[in-house]
């Protein structure tokens, strides 16, 4: 193979695997081949291969994956039928996994394994320190979250019915702006319960804005319903300067 070393691992998407045409496409048989097809491709960056420019031997690969010879034959002529377009032949005879580029880790995550004394391509459960692993992550991404605008921080999470990228100075600058509306109220039970019920109308593009709006409005029908109150407030205030 070109790498002496190939990546330890490599993502398996559930959705992809239980939701995609795979199970259409493939026999049972087949998929558990196309598998072994994808670990063996993660050791050479998508190729299923002996070496650069040399294809596998038939037998040579029906020995390495302990298939029969008929199965990852078969299983290679359907991964190449056209309509199916798992795998393509290259001029020199090897074989390219079409999906390898949709399945290989993006470099932001490389990145963050890397920093976490993770192995760059591969993966360490062991903790490092008190906190596990997915507590660090989930830790960077909400200070990386937080250094976006809220127009692109701000997100809601329909699975969990939950806000995602609200921080504490968002809710600071919602209640100076808007001082007589119940913020938290409104934001994390009026607003949730809406979208909700409103699946469709819910899905915004920019949620900071539509949560701005929602408290703007809430804001003016409490200046409109209180207006005359004010007004005689301000009538006695000045009633009462004129007296003295």
């Amino acid at each position: 193979m070109k790498k002496k070393t190939g990546d330890d691992w490599f993502p398996f998407w559930i959705d992809k695997w239980l939701l995609g045409s795979t199970r259409d496409e493939l026999t049972v048989e087949q998929c558990a081949v196309w598998v072994d097809f994808l670990a063996l491709s993660y050791k050479d960056e998508g190729y299923i291969r002996a070496n650069v420019g040399i294809p596998y031997p038939l037998k040579r690969l029906a020995g390495l994956l302990n298939r029969s010879e008929e199965l990852i034959q078969g299983t290679i002529d359907r991964c190449l039928d056209p309509e199916v377009n798992k795998l393509r032949r290259e001029p020199d005879g090897t074989l390219y996994v079409v999906s390898h580029l949709e399945y290989e880790l993006s470099k932001r995550h490389k990145r963050r394994l890397s920093e976490e004394g993770c192995p760059k391509n591969g993966h360490d459960v062991r903790k490092t320190d008190a906190k596990s692993r997915g507590e660090k992550r989930r830790e960077e991404e909400r200070r990386e979250e937080e250094k976006d605008p809220p127009h692109l921080r701000i997100k809601f999470n329909f699975k969990e019915k939950k806000w995602r990228g609200i921080i504490d100075e968002d809710l600071a600058s919602w209640k100076k702006t808007f001082p007589d509306v119940d913020v938290e109220y409104h934001v994390f039970t009026r607003m949730i319960e809406w979208i909700v019920s409103n699946p469709r109308k819910g899905r915004k593009k920019n949620y900071a804005r539509f949560i701005n709006n929602w408290l703007s409005d809430e804001q003016e029908k409490f200046d409109s319903k209180n207006a005359g109150k004010r007004k005689d407030e301000k009538r006695s205030k000045e009633w009462l300067k004129e007296e003295d």
